[in-house]
């Protein structure tokens, strides 16, 4: 979803989820769905017979998934109100923000994309995600009848936020949320086989230059030195440069089997689309805090008990998300 460091799509990776969303969503034919995935992301496995039968299925996995990921958003709850006064009536919205200041100012910065997109009621839905920071500091805990101090506890602080999916309706949004999963997935796809391409051509061009170590070795003849003997230094060269290009032979060898045609990125594209999961994982995350976002576990005060949406890109990347509400008064 947002993902954090996440580059905006250009405008025609813009336009191409514009059109798959909008087919989606009025129930076109799912072979124009495919078509128009299989454009974006590799023109030429259009080429492979019957390659909508091979893509029917897991692009039918993706929609459930999206599907999936959009109603854990929602949840039963439904989307929570942020603004001002919730700072202190709403304990999701103060274990948010390190503050009230924090609050107003992320509203103030996503002032013009809440106008832009709010309804003509003036409220505006999204999926605000951030950044979990998980620390360890020291206070002090009731143990029986004695205040012990220097107390290891966990606390947590949220930064980073962003509104993703704003639109002016409920609906709008889980629209707008199934877009960008879907451009998730589909990117994901097309870097993969972007990577398996670029491997490929860096192998190509590290055996050409090995070969054209070789050449200036001579292999054979070694700096020309009259008979053609080699010493002990000239030796290890050579030898080295032959083990290396060996090495980089196999390594190219290995890279070209499931590459190069048509085929080879179709089977790319059914593998990295069958498991959508492994792409954008999602979760919920029951969080239990005290108002200083203290884990209770840990503290003597009052605590609350919520969830979160926690969403995993390629392993590597994960925010927290929820659902929120925001009128404009």
């Amino acid at each position: 979803m947002d993902i954090k460091n996440r580059q905006s799509p250009d405008k025609e990776t813009g336009s191409f989820f514009s059109r798959l969303i909008s087919q989606h969503s009025q129930k076109k034919d799912e072979n124009k769905v495919i078509d128009e995935i299989v454009h974006h992301i590799e023109p030429k496995i259009a080429r492979v017979r019957r390659y909508r039968d091979r893509l029917r299925e897991p692009v039918k996995r993706c929609h459930q998934h999206v599907q999936s990921l959009v109603a854990a958003i929602a949840g039963p709850a439904g989307p929570i109100p942020l603004g001002s006064s919730e700072y202190h009536s709403d304990p999701v919205v103060h274990a948010s923000f390190a503050g009230r200041e924090r609050l107003e100012e992320f509203l103030t910065i996503s002032a013009r994309q809440i106008e832009e997109f709010c309804s003509d009621k003036g409220e505006l839905f999204g999926l605000m995600t951030m950044t979990r920071e998980e620390k360890t500091t020291y206070g002090r805990k009731m143990e029986g009848n004695l205040i012990v101090g220097d107390i290891p506890m966990q606390v947590l602080n949220f930064t980073e936020h962003r509104i993703v999916g704003a639109a002016g309706s409920l609906d709008a949004t889980r629209l707008r949320l199934e877009r960008q999963a879907l451009e998730v997935l589909a990117e994901s796809a097309r870097q993969e086989l972007k990577e398996r391409r670029t491997l490929v051509a860096e192998l190509r061009d590290q055996q050409s230059r090995l070969k054209a170590m070789a050449r200036m070795f001579g292999l054979d003849r070694i700096g020309k030195t009259g008979s053609g003997y080699l010493n002990a230094e000239q030796q290890q060269k050579r030898d080295k440069v032959k083990q290396l290009l060996a090495q980089t032979e196999e390594e190219l060898s290995k890279a070209r089997e499931e590459n190069e045609t048509p085929q080879d990125w179709l089977e790319v594209l059914v593998k990295k689309l069958s498991e959508p999961q492994k792409i954008l994982h999602y979760a919920n995350d029951s969080l239990h805090l005290d108002w200083r976002n203290i884990r209770a576990e840990f503290s003597d005060e009052k605590s609350n008990f919520f969830t979160l949406t926690s969403f995993t890109l390629a392993e590597e990347l994960t925010r927290d998300a929820i659902l929120v509400n925001i009128k404009l008064h």
